[in-house]
């Protein structure tokens, strides 16, 4: 299972549909990055196994402030987990054709799955609609993960917020990207883009400090 929303309310059927339909088989879960959304969730099964990239167990002790200090957030009763297992830059499910990558870009723990045996690219928060918010530092990294994904053999593109979306997305998240590094703070007339815009020009800045 990718990711686990934002606590055990939120997942519950998920979990019903696991335990019905397979009650012989191991759950393993894999954390995209560290954010609340996609891990507060992880409690609701025992003793889960997760699987993330190393900077997201760095990372977690961000997500448990997070649940002190806005525990509003969180869709029942919260305990946090941390992965089990972590790795560096991939990991194979040999078996399954199923490869874990680091792929940095909206956090720096944020890693991306590809089944390449139904050509499906699961990429997160790392492609967003209308725009990505941009929570790392490092946006030239941000550029080489989505043009990283170009490369893939792929058929279908998902991430975490939109679900499936064109590939055309990933072409249109570089250009905004590049033109946000070049200092091109165009105006946007919807409101939505205008909003995630300007969030990002004060995520920057409080980088930068």
């Amino acid at each position: 299972m990718i990711d686990t929303l934002d606590g055990p309310e939120s997942i519950s059927k998920v979990k019903e549909h696991i335990e019905s339909n397979f009650p012989d088989k191991e759950l393993l879960i894999i954390f995209t990055h560290y954010h609340y959304d996609h891990t507060w969730g992880a409690c609701a099964f025992e003793n889960p196994k997760i699987i993330a990239h190393e900077k997201c167990f760095d990372l977690m002790p961000k997500t448990e402030r997070r649940l002190a200090e806005n525990p509003e957030l969180a869709a029942g009763n919260v305990g946090i987990i941390y992965p089990e297992l972590t790795f560096k830059d991939t990991l194979t499910f040999k078996k399954e054709k199923l490869v874990l990558v680091y792929t940095p870009g909206h956090t720096e723990d944020c890693i991306s799955v590809h089944d390449e045996i139904d050509r499906v690219l699961y990429v997160g928060d790392n492609i967003e609609k209308p725009l990505p918010y941009l929570l790392s530092p490092n946006l030239d990294q941000y550029i080489k993960t989505l043009k990283y994904y170009k490369s893939l053999p792929f058929d279908k593109l998902i991430c975490s917020h939109n679900g499936l979306i064109e590939t055309e997305s990933i072409d249109f998240q570089i250009e905004y990207i590049k033109k946000f590094i070049a200092g091109n703070h165009s105006k946007y007339s919807d409101d939505l883009m205008a909003a995630i815009h300007k969030s990002n020009l004060e995520s920057q800045k409080s980088l930068i400090k």
